[in-house]
């Protein structure tokens, strides 16, 4: 470990400053001490013995700072490499766990039961299942192909026309997905079936009165998703190498796909960081598995980041202009106590040897002393000036934690959101939903039928706490949730309900404000809405309403996000929120300003007015307490919030005291 910090130390041209000066200073303590004992051969040798002894203390205080330097560049390396690598691998996570619950969704459809079950695959039935298919995906631009299979592996149906194939291969994870009730994800290729060398596809059996009738392939734009989150995790001139590996060490995806080979040579334990020659070249490496989202994990894959550290350790410009301040969080106490340990064992040297110098009438040794004295006066100047520059290295590396936290938490916000537009659009077109509010006085029956399917939907999706429907005249028919007091609400009153059911279009949603509402509990939340389309007209004859759980999911996305220290360890006082653009909390983590959702952040209003996709960090002031502040203003994700004509600004805010 001491000759891994040496070699890193050669890399930091500012350490390898202090390093010089500091020798410099021991080889003039030598010089001076000699020529003392030299020239004064009557002194007392207990006095000759205390200087000695003191530089001794001195080059173990010299190792010390250096040690201390060094430890601070790499563990400012590392807690972003840390939040970098986790979030690659998280961002992917979650979205991954939302095409579980869709190819679950899908292979129960009655459109898509129907088709397999009568198993007319001529010409029309194919046109209409595949238009039906195509407004699925028209949803969500996740996915790249669907493919409906027989159980014996013919194509029933796929979106891609260009594709002749007229059957598929059996694997192994097509078998079992025929064998089993639950989906299964594979990364493998199969012939006639996956057109990319690195796939993702989600299979579900199509069962129908128990029998297996099909198989459900849901195809997942996956190198595309990859590019998207690694692009969100990079900023300009970016040294960073992002990496998507299977536990084989074989490379998935690079960000830069000319490293992909180097990463096999890195086998390193998760959450470490590792100090490596790749290529001959010294690199940093750290890698992450996923922790999982609501118990799921994927499959196994590591995130690998990788960053050459010569351009890493020597990018230490220091832009902040902070003041030295030892009331600071950020004050580094254990090294101003070493520079106090130095000079108080110095002066102590100096001002006994002054005595004993006058007692001996040893005036010569005067001089001496004198010098030992500007050692000291420039030896602490060194030490001053290395803690200025490890506080400026702790404020860098909070400010760079702040403000990933936030993009990131913003990020995942505007991913999470996409899904609840495409879910309710999705669920929508159900033909059964369809066919029952296209019939003006719909049968206590029918409308068990509802509710059973939107329990079914429920379980899949559990980021909701209640799917419902409604009639043409807003009033609730079916829900998901045990809530007898909500069935026959009438909600034509509220404005999202009165534009979904004037929609004509199948792409269309409509949202709720972050307010309360009875369908929470009480609780502020967002509503997702979209029309249903009658049978037998264009014109909407209700509408699907999803109450999305905001109080738990917008808070585990903040805790997930939040910035930790080196340990894992939340900083004392740091917290991180979720505000509109009028400082109105949406969501926030546990915090000692005792500030809940519905409060107003007391926030500056230049934050609040930043342009959508801005980022950055800034010094603020609570209740006494200096902060850093990281903010992100949402940008959107994909067609959501970017060319869907729905507005809804939220700015991501992350805070550690400075």
């Amino acid at each position: 470990m001491k000759e891994q910090l040496k070699n890193i130390a050669a890399l930091i041209p500012k350490i390898k400053e202090y390093d010089e000066d500091l020798e410099k200073q021991s080889l003039w303590w030598t010089v001076v001490a000699m020529v003392g004992k030299v020239n004064n051969q009557d002194m007392e040798p207990q006095l000759l013995d205390s200087i000695a002894e003191t530089q001794e203390q001195f080059s173990k205080l010299k190792d010390t700072l250096i040690d201390s330097l060094v430890k601070r560049y790499v563990d400012k390396l590392s807690v972003e490499m840390a939040l970098k690598s986790q979030a690659l691998i998280e961002i992917l996570n979650r979205n991954l766990f939302e095409r579980t619950a869709d190819v679950g969704f899908l292979a129960m459809d009655d459109e898509v039961i129907s088709f397999m079950v009568e198993a007319d695959f001529s010409e029309n039935p194919q046109a209409a299942m595949r238009q039906n298919l195509v407004e699925y995906v028209q949803k969500y631009s996740v996915y790249d192909d669907v493919v409906l299979l027989t159980p014996s592996l013919d194509v029933a149906v796929r979106l891609k026309e260009d594709c002749d194939a007229a059957s598929v291969v059996m694997t192994e994870e097509i078998k079992q997905a025929l064998d089993s009730n639950d989906y299964v994800e594979s990364d493998q290729p199969v012939s006639d079936l996956t057109f990319h060398d690195k796939p993702l596809t989600f299979y579900q059996k199509i069962v129908s009165n128990g029998q297996t009738v099909g198989l459900l392939c849901l195809c997942f734009k996956f190198e595309d998703e990859f590019e998207r989150i690694s692009n969100t995790l990079i900023n300009d001139d970016c040294p960073i190498t992002f990496i998507l590996e299977g536990l084989d060490g074989h490379g998935i995806f690079s960000s830069k796909p000319e490293k992909i080979s180097l990463a096999s040579q890195a086998k390193i334990d998760c959450d470490k960081m590792k100090f490596l020659q790749l290529d001959r070249e010294p690199t940093f490496v750290f890698t992450s598995v996923a922790k999982g989202y609501q118990g799921y994990k994927g499959l196994s894959w590591e995130s690998k980041l990788m960053m050459p550290a010569k351009r890493a350790l020597q990018n230490d410009t220091l832009e902040s202009e902070i003041v030295l301040n030892d009331q600071s969080a950020l004050f580094p106490h254990d090294l101003n106590e070493l520079n106090l340990e130095i000079n108080t064992a110095l002066l102590i040297v100096i001002l006994n040897g002054k005595i004993i110098s006058l007692k001996n009438k040893v005036k010569a040794f005067l001089p001496v002393l004198d010098s030992f004295q500007e050692i000291g006066a420039d030896i602490a100047r060194i030490f001053l000036s290395s803690i200025e520059h490890i506080q400026q290295i702790s404020y860098q590396t909070i400010s760079t934690e702040v403000e990933i936290s936030s993009r990131l938490s913003a990020d995942i916000m505007d991913r999470n959101l996409y899904e609840r537009a495409n879910d309710s659009r999705w669920w929508a077109l159900n033909r059964r939903i369809r066919t029952v509010l296209s019939n003006p006085l719909p049968t206590d029956q029918e409308k068990q039928e509802i509710t059973e399917l939107l329990k079914s939907i429920n379980e899949l999706y559990t980021v909701y706490t209640n799917i419902f429907v409604y009639d043409q005249a807003g009033e609730i028919v079916a829900m998901s949730a045990d809530s007898p007091n909500l069935l026959g609400k009438r909600l034509i009153d509220l404005p999202e309900v009165r534009e979904t059911l004037a929609n004509r279009n199948s792409q269309h949603y409509a949202v709720s404000e972050f307010t309360k509402t009875p369908l929470y509990d009480n609780a502020e939340t967002y509503i997702y809405h979209a029309s249903v389309q009658g049978i037998e007209s264009d014109s909407a004859v209700g509408g699907v309403g999803v109450v999305f759980d905001s109080t738990p999911e917008f808070k585990a996305i903040l805790d997930d996000c939040l910035p930790k220290q080196i340990n894992g360890e939340r900083y004392e006082n740091s917290f991180s929120t979720f505000v509109d653009r009028r400082g109105m909390i949406i969501s926030i983590t546990d915090n000692h300003l005792n500030l809940t959702v519905g409060d107003t952040l007391p926030v500056n209003a230049d934050i609040l007015g930043k342009e959508n996709g801005s980022s950055g960090s800034e010094n603020v002031l609570f209740d006494g307490v200096d902060f850093l502040a990281g903010y992100q203003v949402t940008k959107g994700y994909r067609e959501y919030k970017v060319s869907d004509n729905y507005q809804n600004d939220v700015i991501a805010l992350a805070f550690v005291p400075c």
